[in-house]
């Protein structure tokens, strides 16, 4: 567009399911990749790969089976060591189609998050805060002159 390269629009339709001519968007074979942050996840059908990183999560990855268990209380990474194994292929694969990049060591959302938004707050409310003690000052004058006696 422009001149410029566009990314393709990648996903499904979710007219099918939303007409109802279909129960499910995607078939159960299908793995779909998500990370955000170093936060990552893959689903594929009944199932739920993910690794959540502090303060929210360990930094592990664990497998649920979200149909059955919606609270996500029980890990079958044991249980289910083929199904493990495959769905980390999985999300390997999809970190290899889509390019994401690993979030260095000690990496901190709640870190970055703190020190992006410092400047943006003081940049912003920086003239707001030298203004309050000038309004304080000058309210406190007004004040003093009406207090004054009237010359005579």
């Amino acid at each position: 567009y422009g001149g410029r390269t566009v990314e393709p629009i990648t996903g499904s339709s979710l007219l099918p399911v939303l007409t109802r001519q279909a129960d499910l968007t995607h078939p159960p074979d299908k793995a779909i990749g998500y990370e955000l942050a170093g936060n990552a996840a893959l689903y594929k059908g009944d199932y739920k790969l993910v690794r959540n990183l502090l303060p929210l999560g360990d930094g592990q990855w664990h497998l649920y089976d979200i149909v059955r268990d919606p609270g996500e209380t029980r890990d079958l990474r044991e249980l289910e060591p083929a199904r493990y194994a495959q769905m980390q292929a999985d999300y390997a694969a999809y970190v290899a189609e889509n390019n994401v990049l690993p979030m260095p060591e000690g990496y901190s959302y709640l870190d970055q998050t703190m020190r992006h938004s410092r400047g943006v707050l003081l940049a912003r409310w920086w003239p707001r805060l030298l203004a309050l003690p000038v309004l304080v000052l000058l309210l406190i004058a007004l004040w003093r002159v009406r207090r004054l006696p009237a010359a005579s």
